[in-house]
């Protein structure tokens, strides 16, 4: 939820106002006052691997957590895999003039936990629970001006935001065909988000006023995909359903192996949040070096732009995964920005350029009973 640094005038009425904030706030909770997701901001990476390559969601990756993003790259490996990911975020909004805003707060993402066994051969099963979007957000601001002679009014404005949606679902990848994989998976997003605002006025002409609101979230989810690999390259699409607070998203990629570059595997996706409505598009460069026998360094750089978005953003990932036998040991951090017109409120008619983003440090630990 966004609110604050607003001009004095609109508080004559506030008891008139909130409601109207409340209402065209709805769908922009979380990190930014106009966010894309009527959720919350959408968290970019559901697995410490991910976060490393800047949220990869359709190729490369073959681990538990592509139940959530593409299922077609669950594993289809003997015995049982269980990983886990956590982390905090850092997100930050500012804006120049005539408001001059800087805020920041902190959250974790992501949180997650997932498990994946081959239950027939050919076919890989798993399951997993995740946060997918956050709603974390909080504003304070003093507000000064000359009400007459002598008299100053005193404002002090408050917005807070709590909760977020979570996915818990299962599903399965088979290989019809050589080199063919094919996957679909399907759960449950739940969650809950309260969103409060408070306008305490030091001047008696000015009514104070508070508002409150709670939302919850139970619905379906589903995601299917796609991937066509050998052993040197590979592509793949993936699509994951949308929900009330969820926006659709469709991804696809491509990847190659590198003999000269030490094997190192490099690719780029595209990803389309609301394929069919606000569309925000997400471009990824990604690289994956091995540095011996047993640790891969990781690299990502993206590029988002919407029709929301004053200029296009700009993000880079970096991480490193290290083998020690059936456990593994994952690090990932990926900062990205977004800028968007804008003000700072709903109603807020002045030109303003929002600059938003965010610091994720994911870690991540698997373990492998093969």
């Amino acid at each position: 939820m966004r609110l604050l640094q607003r001009p004095l005038i609109s508080l004559a009425v506030p008891g008139l106002l909130l409601p109207l904030v409340l209402i065209a706030q709805t769908g922009c909770l979380a990190y930014s006052f106009q966010d894309a997701e009527s959720g919350g901001t959408a968290i970019r990476g559901l697995t410490s691997s991910s976060v490393s390559l800047c949220g990869l969601r359709s190729v490369y990756l073959i681990e538990p957590g592509t139940v959530l993003t593409n299922p077609a790259n669950i594993p289809r490996e003997p015995g049982l895999q269980v990983s886990g990911s956590l982390g905090p975020t850092i997100w930050v909004e500012s804006a120049d003039n005539p408001y001059r805003i800087q805020r920041s707060g902190l959250t974790f993402s992501p949180v997650s936990l997932y498990a994946s066994l081959q239950p027939f051969e050919g076919v890989g099963f798993a399951a997993g629970v995740a946060r997918i979007t956050d709603l974390s957000y909080f504003a304070q601001e003093t507000d000064y001006e000359e009400a007459g002679v002598d008299t100053v009014t005193i404002v002090i404005s408050e917005a807070e935001c709590t909760g977020g949606i979570w996915e818990c679902s299962a599903g399965a990848s088979f290989e019809p065909l050589g080199g063919l994989c094919i996957g679909v998976s399907a759960g449950m997003r739940f969650g809950s988000g309260t969103s409060s605002i408070s306008i305490d006025s030091l001047h008696t002409s000015v009514l104070d006023s508070s508002l409150s609101e709670s939302r919850s979230w139970k619905e379906p989810a589903f995601h299917a995909g796609f991937v066509l690999a050998d052993s040197l390259m590979g592509c793949g699409m993936a699509f994951s359903s949308g929900s009330d607070g969820v926006v659709p998203v469709l991804s696809g990629g491509a990847y190659t192996m590198l003999s000269y570059l030490n094997n190192g595997t490099f690719g780029f996706e595209a990803e389309v949040s609301d394929p069919a409505g606000v569309q925000d598009v997400v471009v990824k460069l990604f690289a994956d070096v091995p540095m011996g026998e047993h640790a891969l360094s990781r690299w990502g750089v993206s590029f988002n732009d919407g029709e929301a978005s004053s200029r296009a953003g700009i993000g880079f990932s970096l991480g490193m995964a290290i083998d020690l036998g059936r456990f593994g040991i994952e690090g990932g951090y990926y900062y990205w920005t977004r800028s968007r017109n804008g003000g700072p409120f709903p109603y807020q008619d002045d030109p303003v350029t929002m600059d938003d983003s965010a610091n994720t440090l994911a870690l991540g630990i698997s373990y492998s009973s093969s």
